[in-house]
């Protein structure tokens, strides 16, 4: 019989590929990616662990067929995530007031959106600002729909969010749960929450939004980048 050789990779020391020293920082990620006995330091030019967890597994790959690791490295540091995927934009108000804008309005599931969350926890926000998450229905989950969005009452406490808007039939099991916790607008229908929301931000604040796709999230992230001007980060 022929044997398989199994290569492991993820944060444990006893990973063939280890990610270690993680830094995630505004716009990009850094970590020290140990293997063959010696290191190498990858930047990653988007946010998040769970970017950095994928990415390790990408570069194990890349190594055990042979590509250039220093080139696959100079690539990831210019790495840019597509549209609704976690890009980050840095708006301004009539004011003069700066906010951020997260958009992961692509997809959504409790994996994709408990990462979000965890993305939302360590952003930075400004002197008076908040974390506002605007989340949607999560799809396709069968049976388990209603018990996976209640299980987001934790990681949304964890991440601080204050307000919370909520969009979508399955969500109206969250808001129910969550609404001891903190503040929540709930709606089924989303064009009743876009005029709270342009209404609700202000300076400094950092703003998350995700959802199924076919819930139309985007169209928030739409009218906020049509109404206030994009400045860089």
């Amino acid at each position: 019989m022929w044997r398989k050789k199994i290569l492991s990779f993820g944060e444990s020391e006893s990973a063939d590929y280890q990610a270690k020293e993680i830094h995630l920082l505004t716009d990009y990620s850094c970590m020290t990616m140990h293997f063959s006995d010696q290191d190498m330091i990858i930047k990653i030019g988007a946010p998040g662990r769970h970017i950095v967890q994928n990415i390790l597994g990408v570069l194990a790959v890349c190594d055990v067929v042979g590509a250039d690791l220093a080139c696959v490295s100079l690539a990831l540091s210019c790495f840019s995530l597509p549209k609704g995927r976690g890009n980050r934009y840095r708006l301004s108000l009539p004011n003069g007031g700066k906010f951020h804008l997260i958009d992961e309005s692509y997809n959504a599931n409790p994996a994709s959106m408990r990462a979000a969350l965890d993305l939302l926890a360590t952003g930075p926000v400004g002197i008076r600002g908040r974390k506002i998450a605007v989340l949607g229905d999560m799809l396709e989950l069968g049976v388990y729909s209603e018990k996976l969005h209640r299980d987001l009452v934790k990681p949304i406490c964890i991440s601080g969010a204050n307000p919370v808007f909520l969009v979508g039939k399955a969500m109206k099991f969250l808001a129910n749960e969550l609404s001891t916790y903190t503040k929540v607008h709930y709606s089924e229908h989303l064009e009743e929450l876009l005029p709270l929301i342009l209404k609700e931000i202000s300076e400094g604040d950092l703003i998350m939004i995700k959802s199924s796709h076919s819930v139309g999230l985007s169209r928030i992230v739409e009218a906020l980048l049509d109404r206030y001007k994009k400045t860089s980060l």
